[in-house]
């Protein structure tokens, strides 16, 4: 039985819904529409390049992983920042968006690349990497504050995500053995090494 279509919004919920649930196999974009009970032909009408639904789909998630983020930035200047509380629930964030909908896409993605190899690139801007921007904002953003002082806020971004995305792959692969693991807290461990707390809150 299809679903009524009206909007973009629409599909992009639909289909953001049934990723979260999706089996672990790569999935053609067009088997996930079907599963969603949506009718192709009315996705198109819609998204003349059906695959700029999962583009959608990468940029949502990641706006909602880095709202903690944005939310500090935006925040008044005179107020002291929790750092390690708005880090750990941006972790929580992206945690439960790889358990859930990212994993999903990620699978329908390396199907629908091997069509249109952009599809990757584009993802990945939307997704990913405006993450790690966020995060470069965040961190400068304390640093200028006297809240946290890094030397170098772009490489300290990308060490929290290497350490995050360790975390990630141990979490999804359980059934593996992870040697290097010793129960790290990739925040705990971030604040600790790469940076050092000036002021605002405790870490």
């Amino acid at each position: 039985m299809t679903s009524s279509l009206n909007s973009p919004d629409q599909a992009v919920s639909a289909i953001t819904q049934l990723l979260a649930g999706a089996e672990k196999r790569t999935l053609e974009l067009a088997d996930v529409v079907a599963s969603a009970g949506l009718e192709w032909s009315k996705v198109v009408t819609l998204f003349p390049d059906p695959q700029d639904i999962l583009v959608e789909i990468a940029r949502a998630e990641a706006a909602q992983a880095c709202q903690p983020l944005l939310s500090a930035i935006n925040a008044p200047r005179h107020e002291p920042w929790d750092i390690e509380a708005v880090l750990r629930e941006f972790v929580v964030r992206i945690e439960g968006n790889y358990a859930g909908v990212v994993g999903g896409l990620v699978r329908v993605a390396i199907t629908e690349s091997a069509k249109n190899p952009d599809l990757r690139k584009r993802i990945h801007h939307e997704g990913p990497a405006s993450v790690l921007a966020a995060l470069r904002q965040f961190l400068q953003a304390a640093v200028e504050r006297s809240f946290l002082e890094i030397d170098d806020v772009e490489v300290a971004a990308e060490q929290l995500i290497g350490l995050l995305r360790a975390t990630l792959y141990e979490r999804l692969t359980p059934a593996l053995e992870h040697p290097m693991s010793c129960g790290v807290d990739p925040i705990a461990l971030f604040l600790r090494g790469a940076a050092r707390r000036k002021g605002g809150k405790s870490v």
